[in-house]
């Protein structure tokens, strides 16, 4: 496998990659919080779960791990890729293997990496927010930490709870800005 760049695999629909090879895809959809946090959201990553329905050997090779894609103007990076192989009880992480032996019944889940964000993340329009969190690319706590917008048990936006949350991450990172050009 080898993704391209930042974006997911070759996306084959699940019915014909089955049939194609002897492989059962568990789980796919969107990977939460890895879209770059900022006004206008980047793009989410994929996941990919993969059951192996036979003998074989790994190949991977993931990039941007270590440089995501970027955020700008004041956007957070995206989340890189992550893969994960679990065979006989135990999992490995890793994102380059070259003929690594597998047994039928392994797993090889695929996160893809996201897309950088644009824009301060807590001037987000707080209901874009919520309805990022209702469509399952940003989780709760993913809203409240990286945009300020704190989503109630009844997935409504608490206004003046989020107004405090923003006001808050907004002086920790001037005081993180303070520090490091003092230091």
């Amino acid at each position: 496998m080898i993704n391209n760049v930042n974006g997911g695999l070759k996306d084959m629909p699940v019915e014909v990659f089955e049939t194609k090879y002897p492989v059962q895809i568990k789980r796919y959809g969107f990977r939460p919080d890895s879209g770059g946090p900022g006004e206008f959201r980047g793009g989410c990553g994929l996941y990919r779960e993969y059951e192996l329905g036979t003998d074989c050997n790994l190949y991977l090779w993931f990039e941007r791990s270590r440089t995501p894609a970027w955020g700008l103007l004041g956007a957070r990076d995206a989340a890189g890729p992550v893969v994960k192989v679990r065979s006989n009880g135990s999992e490995q992480q890793m994102l380059k293997v070259n003929k690594m032996p597998c047994r039928a019944g392994d797993t090889l889940t695929v996160h893809t990496g996201g897309g950088g964000g644009y824009g301060d993340p807590l001037t987000r329009d707080s209901q874009a927010v919520l309805r990022d969190v209702l469509a399952g690319y940003v989780t709760r706590e993913g809203a409240e930490r990286d945009y300020g917008v704190v989503i109630g048990p009844d997935l409504k936006v608490d206004p003046a709870a989020t107004a405090r949350k923003r006001e808050e991450l907004a002086g920790n990172r001037s005081r993180k800005q303070a520090r490091k050009r003092k230091g």
